[in-house]
């Protein structure tokens, strides 16, 4: 008896909590966020974990901010194959007031890519990461140490993206 009442609740609840367009909406909204960024999320956010918590000092910030924003229009090289410069994905999503640890993330990110080979410098941060990793508590929850090659796109993202400010 009580199961009966019980699941006629919950079918006379069902279209009032839209459960299922929202769990839809968010894993479109994430996988399109992913695939717009063309590098792994999970990296980016182990890197802002890193960078993040930096103070970037104002006026360097706000000089890379209007020298960064810039974007050209379109060239049309031929039928349906467009040319952008300026901003991708990656750095945009630094550039939002909200972003602040994205932010100083990215810029240092480049700053250290302007010195350093990409190469060099996702091996050395691989290899921070994989000591961070061994070095936890037993009893800590840590995750898995991304990889060079994910670090090393995210990398190769913030220099090309950010390649109009002059370090």
């Amino acid at each position: 008896m009580v199961f009966t009442s019980q699941f006629s609740l919950s079918i006379e609840l069902s279209p009032i909590l839209p459960i299922a367009s929202i769990a839809s909406n968010t894993a479109a909204g994430v996988m399109s966020l992913a695939r717009n960024l063309r590098v792994y999320i999970v990296i980016e956010e182990d890197l802002v974990e890193l960078f993040g918590r930096c103070r970037i000092a104002d006026n360097i910030a706000s000089s890379f901010r209007s020298i960064v924003s810039k974007s050209e229009p379109l060239h049309n090289l031929c039928a349906g194959i467009d040319i952008h410069h300026g901003p991708g994905p990656t750095v945009i999503r630094s550039l939002a007031v909200q972003q602040q640890v994205y932010f100083a993330t990215v810029l240092q990110c480049s700053f250290l890519s302007s010195i350093y080979t990409t190469g060099s410098l996702a091996e050395v941060l691989a290899q921070a990461f994989e000591y961070r990793y061994k070095g936890a508590p037993v009893d800590y929850f840590t995750r898995s140490p991304p990889s060079r090659e994910g670090i090393a796109n995210f990398l190769q993202a913030c220099s090309e993206q950010t390649s109009d400010y002059r370090w």
